[in-house]
């Protein structure tokens, strides 16, 4: 899950502002953030030491990074000023003449430290370059300065914005073929559009907590159905046998006694049927026709159902020798077989392209843009 967000850009394009922005966005909602700009608080940045030679910095860096991800707090979200691109590779290519091919490998080296942090970096994309160096330099010499440093380049006063283009360019090619999750934003970023923002890098991170939560109700659901039929099992068997002789059997793959054939094969069904019904609604929240998604869910039994009875059969013989503990060994692992399997069968193939689409999931997804509309709101009348 994403727990590094580095917001990258041009300098003109208000890194440090979003960067804020998005932290106090995740602090407002329950979320630990902790934002760092660029400077000597950072704690993966240069600072303010120079090194004679690109191996050694680069080596500095890299523990930096060491160090910063192996201290990182596994509760905090991480929100990072331009550490990626802006520093330390701006300022290795300016002053020991890195090619793109080099900063793209540099890159890489930062991005395969920060990878248990699940890094995703937002860049800032600026449309109109010129426009934008206008706005921010104009009637600063100071600052047309810096923004031809960083430009590489050097520009007249009026700045024609030809090379920051380029750099952009080379920037965001970097990027993609480094492979690291990147979102590319080319609007301006505001309260309105800053929760859309937010949730895009994250999606991730809510991606896995939904489907953690789908897994933990599913799992409940299971054992409930699990419990179901036993029970039943138990309870049939029970009166199957005032009506029929026990010592009658038949052959199902192992030969079983009549009673206990129906009435296991009884459970099962009840299992299914209340498996079924409440994951359809509550775990999957699927809409799809339910007579048909039940009986794909039946289908996934007329294989495993005899392939448990044999299993069972086959590692009880196995483990015969220990009595009570075979039984038990060959129960819990086949339990843990079907328990995967028929959440795999139901996800992708009986609630496919179903998930989340009933009312219940609906309304769920009314009420969460409505408290988004609601944020929105509050954050206007401040």
């Amino acid at each position: 899950m994403e727990r590094l967000i580095i917001v990258e850009g041009l300098p003109v394009s208000e890194k440090s502002a979003v960067a804020s922005m998005i932290s106090k966005y995740l602090q407002q909602h329950g979320d630990k953030a902790v934002f760092y700009n660029e400077g000597s608080d950072c704690p993966v940045e240069l600072s303010d030491c120079v090194f004679a030679d690109l191996a050694t910095e680069k080596e500095y860096v890299l523990n930096r990074w060491r160090e910063f991800v192996s201290n990182a707090d596994k509760d905090a979200v991480y929100v990072l000023n331009g550490t990626l691109l802006q520093q330390p590779l701006t300022s290795a290519v300016s002053r020991f003449g890195l090619d793109e091919q080099a900063v793209k490998e540099y890159a890489k080296e930062i991005l395969q430290i920060a990878k248990p942090l699940d890094p995703v970096v937002l860049y800032l994309k600026t449309a109109n370059v010129k426009q934008e160096e206008e706005v921010n330099g104009e009637g600063n010499e100071e600052r047309l300065a810096y923004l031809a440093e960083q430009a590489g380049t050097v520009q007249d006063e009026q700045g024609d914005g030809e090379e920051y283009a380029t750099r952009q360019e080379e920037e965001l090619r970097i990027l993609r073929e480094t492979g690291v999750d990147c979102e590319v934003f080319e609007e301006v970023v505001t309260d309105e559009t800053l929760p859309a923002l937010v949730n895009k890098l994250l999606a991730k991170r809510k991606h896995v907590k939904k489907e953690l939560w789908r897994m933990l109700k599913y799992t409940l659901f299971a054992i409930s159905a699990g419990v179901i039929q036993i029970v039943s099992s138990l309870a049939l068997k029970a009166i199957l046998g005032n009506f029929l002789d026990e010592s009658r059997t038949m052959m199902f793959i192992n030969e079983i006694a009549v009673s206990s054939f129906i009435a296991e094969t009884v459970a099962l069904a009840l299992s299914i049927i209340w498996n079924f019904t409440f994951n359809r609604k509550f775990t999957f929240k699927a809409a799809n026709n339910v007579p048909v998604a039940m009986l794909l869910a039946f289908l996934f039994y007329v294989p495993f159902y005899p392939f448990q009875t044999w299993y069972i059969g086959a590692v009880e013989g196995k483990l015969s020798n220990i009595g009570f503990w075979g039984f038990a060994i060959a129960q819990g692992t086949v339990m843990i077989i079907n328990f995967v399997l028929e959440f795999l069968w139901q996800q992708f193939v009986v609630f496919r392209g179903k998930l989340d689409t009933n009312d219940l999931a609906q309304k769920q997804q009314a009420g969460e843009k409505r408290n988004q509309a609601d944020e929105q709101d509050e954050r206007a009348d401040k």
